[in-house]
């Protein structure tokens, strides 16, 4: 996927949630983040991928809006070295979604969804991450206070209880 077709799938997406982005300064912004040149995997063949992937499960989706933004928004801040990509990302997108007349909830949703990514084990295969968007999508559908279900990589719970790891619990073990 090049810069332009990015572009207007952004502006397909703001028109389909009804959104504004004032001459595009947000979109080329995440769009101009996911096409640099030190990009490998996170780059835009990666957001094509993921708009594949939630287009071919749009009608199984619950909150489309939250997971395309969260798409959008996941790895705009990517720096290899770094242990807080998703956190930074995170807090990008909710404040652009705000700015762009997207109600607070919405935001806040997106913000939660981004910061779960940050659990994926480092080494997933392929076949792992064709799933993770739609399950992460059905876990997200899940009232907010499910979120003391989500832990870190270190078993923490996001809230800050020790949680422990199962099938049971949503996990993709």
């Amino acid at each position: 996927m090049n810069r332009d077709y990015a572009l207007t799938l952004w502006r397909a997406d703001l028109v389909r949630f009804g959104l504004e982005d004032r001459q595009l300064q947000t979109g080329k912004a995440v769009i101009a983040h996911h096409a640099g040149w030190l990009r490998r995997y996170h780059g835009l063949e990666h957001l094509a991928f993921l708009f594949q992937e939630i287009e071919a499960h749009a009608d199984r989706i619950k909150d489309l809006p939250r997971l395309t933004y969260a798409a959008w928004f996941h790895d705009a801040i990517y720096k290899s070295w770094r242990k807080d990509n998703e956190a930074r990302s995170a807090g990008w997108a909710q404040s652009a979604l705000v700015e762009m007349g997207a109600d607070a909830e919405l935001a806040w949703r997106v913000h939660m969804l981004i910061l779960a990514t940050a659990i994926m084990p480092a080494a997933v295969t392929m076949p792992t991450m064709r799933c993770f968007w739609i399950w992460i999508a059905r876990f997200w559908a899940r009232p907010l206070n499910s979120m003391t279900a989500m832990s870190d990589r270190s078993g923490r719970s996001m809230s800050g209880r020790p949680e422990a790891r199962s099938a049971r619990d949503g996990w993709p073990l």
